[in-house]
């Protein structure tokens, strides 16, 4: 991932976190999760603004959430979990 709020190794570790997305489905969780608008994700990763949100509820209902505010409250819980305390 060309990212540049993450080193490779950070990326790999808070990628390790969501074993049950793809790749391209955790870039689009991350950037949520930072807080960024469905038009500015489709900018960073090449993508139409219905992508990013397709993925996003995708994301939503792999995690079985209920919406999409919760994405980012379990996207900081499990980063500030110790990873052996994650189910």
């Amino acid at each position: 991932m060309n990212n540049v709020f993450l080193s490779e190794q950070r990326h790999q570790y808070l990628r390790s976190l969501f074993p049950e997305l793809t790749s391209k489905q955790f870039q689009y969780l991350f950037y949520f999760s930072l807080g960024l608008t469905s038009e500015k994700i489709s900018c960073l990763l090449g993508c139409s603004k219905k992508t990013v949100i397709n993925q996003v509820n995708t994301i939503r209902s792999k995690l079985s959430l209920e919406s999409t505010s919760d994405l980012r409250i379990v996207f900081l819980v499990r980063v500030i979990t110790p990873s052996d305390y994650h189910f």
